[in-house]
C-alpha cells in the first residue's frame, strides 16, 4: 500500500512539474526527486536534483541541492558522477573542505590516487583545525598515497590521522608501511 501511496505521489507531483511555471521548477523537482528517494529510487531522485538545480536561480539553494546530490551519488557508488558535482559546488565555492573531501573519496574510488592526493591535500588545507576531521582526511589521505607509492606522504598523512576512531587504524597502516619499506 505504501508503494502505491508514493507512486501516486510521484505522479501528482510531474504533473505539477509540467503545470509549473520556470520560477517554481525547483521546487516541483526537488519534491519528485524526495519522493523518488523515499521510494528507494535513488538514481531518480539524483536525475529530479539535477533538474531542480538548474531551474534553481539562488546561488546557495543550488549548492544544497548539489550537496544532496553529492551525498546520493557517493551512496549509491555512482563516482563519476559525484566529480561532476562536486566540481560544480567547489566552481562557486573552491574550498568547501567537506566537498573536496567527497571529491577525494570518489577519485580514491575511480582509482585516481594522484587527483585524490591532490582534493584531500586542499581538502585538509581548508578544513577547521577539528582533530576528528583532520583526522579522517589525513587517514584517507594516507591510503590514497600508499596506493599511489608516495609512502612518505602516506606515513606522514597516517601519523596525521592518529586520533579518536582512527588511531587504531591509522597505526596498523604506519606498521604495514614500515614492515614493507624494511624499517
Amino acid at each position: 500500500a505504501k508503494a502505491n501511496a508514493y507512486d501516486e505521489a510521484i505522479e501528482q507531483a510531474r504533473k505539477a512539474v509540467e503545470k509549473s511555471t520556470d520560477a517554481e521548477k525547483s521546487l516541483s523537482y526537488k519534491f519528485l526527486g524526495i519522493l523518488y528517494y523515499k521510494k528507494g529510487q535513488v538514481q531518480q531522485a539524483i536525475t529530479n536534483l539535477a533538474q531542480a538545480a538548474q531551474y534553481e536561480k539562488d546561488p546557495a539553494k543550488r549548492t544544497k541541492l548539489y550537496n544532496i546530490m553529492i551525498k546520493l551519488q557517493m551512496n549509491n557508488g555512482d563516482y563519476s558522477g559525484a566529480l561532476k558535482t562536486a566540481d560544480q559546488i567547489l566552481a562557486a565555492n573552491p574550498n568547501n573542505h567537506s566537498v573536496l573531501f567527497l571529491k577525494g573519496q570518489a577519485e580514491y574510488q575511480l582509482g585516481n590516487y594522484s587527483a585524490a592526493i591532490v582534493s584531500l591535500e586542499r581538502a585538509i588545507a581548508s578544513a577547521p583545525q577539528n582533530k576528528i576531521i583532520q583526522a579522517k582526511y589525513n587517514f584517507l589521505l594516507g591510503m590514497s598515497a600508499k596506493k599511489a607509492g608516495d609512502l612518505n606522504k602516506a606515513l606522514k598523512a597516517f601519523k596525521n590521522a592518529m586520533f579518536g576512531p582512527f588511531r587504531l587504524a591509522a597505526r596498523e597502516e604506519i606498521g604495514k608501511l614500515r614492515k614493507g619499506a624494511g624499517q
